[in-house]
C-alpha cells in the first residue's frame, strides 16, 4: 500500500503549505476536500501563483481502507521517525515527518464523534500562526489542550508524554511551522469536506498563493450544493480576523470515573454554567461544572476511566493581530 502525495510547485519563489486529510482512516471529510481541490487545481479553476503546495489526501491508507480510526497505534500520536518500526503507523511516520519538516504552514484536516459544528485547534502564543489561523473563516477556536491536562492532574509533561502528543502539529511546529487542526464537524456532516475545502482555498489565498479572479464566488460541482458562496475575496484588510470569532481556553478536563450518563445531549461548543449537573454517576453523585464555560467535545460512549468531556472558557486570542 501506497501513500499518495501531490506538490505543485509554481514558478515564484513563496510558502511552503501542507494539508493533509485521514491522519485518522474514519475521518473522511479531510480527503473529499483535498481531492476536490487537486481537481480544482488540475482542471484550472484555481492556479498556484506562487510557492509550493503539498497535499496529502489520505495519511493513513490502510485505515482509511478499513474505516478506522487507527490500525495499530494512533496516528496523531508518537509521530516521530523510529529507529526501529514496529506498528504499521511506524512505517507511515518518517513518510509524513519529512514533508511536515519542510513546512512553512500545515493545515491538518479531521472530524470528530461528538454532535456539533467545526472548529480550529490553537497551539499557543505564535501570533503569525493564530492569524493563520483565523484567515480560514472558522468561528470557534480552542487552545490549552495540554494544559487542561496538566491543570486537571496536577503533575507537568513528562518526557514521555510529550512524546505521546507528539502528533502532526506539534511536530511540524517543532521544525518551525505555523500549523493549525481544523475539526469540521461530526465524521458523518455531509457539509463538513465542504468546509474543509472552504479553509483550504482561504489557506491559499491568506499566503497569497493564488491567481484568482476576486470576483469568484462560487466553486460548482461540490456536493452537496447549497446557496452559500465557498469561496468570497475577504473585503478585509491582510490578517485582519473576524470580530465575530471566539477563542476558547481549555481548562478541565472530565473523566468517567464510574458508570454514569449525561443529564441531556450534550454538543460541543454547548454554554454551561457554574455549579450545573454535567452528568449523573451510577452511585447518585453527579457531575457538576466547576465554571462557567462550554463543553467541549462530550462523548457519551466513553469507557470507564477515559475522558468523558472538557471544559473550557472563553478568553481573548493569544497574541493576535486584529488592527
Amino acid at each position: 500500500m501506497t501513500l499518495k502525495v501531490v506538490t505543485y510547485h509554481a514558478l515564484e519563489a513563496g510558502p511552503k503549505l501542507l494539508i493533509l486529510g485521514a491522519v485518522h482512516g474514519n475521518e473522511k471529510c479531510g480527503t473529499k476536500a483535498l481531492n476536490r481541490l487537486i481537481t480544482l487545481l488540475d482542471d484550472g479553476t484555481l492556479t498556484l501563483a506562487k510557492g509550493q503546495l503539498t497535499v496529502i489526501p489520505i495519511c493513513n491508507p490502510r485505515a482509511y481502507e478499513k474505516d478506522v480510526r487507527f490500525i495499530e497505534r494512533n496516528l496523531n500520536r508518537h509521530l516521530y521517525p523510529k529507529s526501529h518500526p514496529v506498528n504499521y503507523e511506524d512505517f507511515l511516520d518518517p513518510i509524513l515527518c519529512t514533508h511536515l519538516g519542510q513546512a512553512d504552514y500545515l493545515l491538518d484536516l479531521h472530524s470528530y464523534a461528538s454532535l456539533g459544528g467545526p472548529f480550529i485547534f490553537l497551539g499557543g502564543q505564535d501570533s503569525a500562526e493564530t492569524n493563520f489561523g483565523r484567515a480560514l473563516g472558522i468561528q470557534y477556536f480552542i487552545q490549552g489542550w495540554q494544559n487542561a491536562y496538566q491543570n486537571t492532574n496536577n503533575r507537568q509533561e513528562s518526557f514521555n508524554q510529550h512524546l505521546e502528543s507528539m502528533g502532526t502539529t506539534e511536530y511540524a511546529r517543532a521544525k518551525g511551522a505555523k500549523a493549525v487542526t481544523l475539526e469540521c464537524g461530526h465524521h458523518h456532516n455531509a457539509a463538513a469536506p465542504r468546509i474543509g475545502l472552504v479553509a483550504a482555498i482561504k489557506a491559499l489565498d491568506g499566503l497569497s498563493m493564488l491567481e484568482i479572479d476576486p470576483t469568484l464566488e462560487t466553486i460548482p460541482g461540490f456536493a452537496p450544493e447549497d446557496p452559500d458562496p465557498i469561496y468570497v475575496k475577504s473585503t478585509l484588510a491582510p490578517n485582519r480576523p473576524s470580530a465575530s470569532q471566539i477563542c476558547i481556553q481549555m481548562c478541565k478536563v472530565y473523566y468517567k470515573t464510574q458508570e454514569g450518563s449525561f443529564n441531556k445531549t450534550w454538543k460541543h461548543l454547548d454554554t454551561v454554567e457554574k455549579g450545573e449537573p454535567l452528568a449523573t454517576f451510577q452511585d447518585g453523585s453527579a457531575l457538576l461544572a466547576d465554571r462557567k464555560g462550554f463543553m467541549i467535545l462530550p462523548k457519551e460512549s466513553s469507557d470507564v476511566g477515559a475522558e468523558w468531556s472538557y471544559l473550557g472558557e472563553q478568553l481573548d486570542f493569544p497574541c493576535s493581530n486584529t488592527s
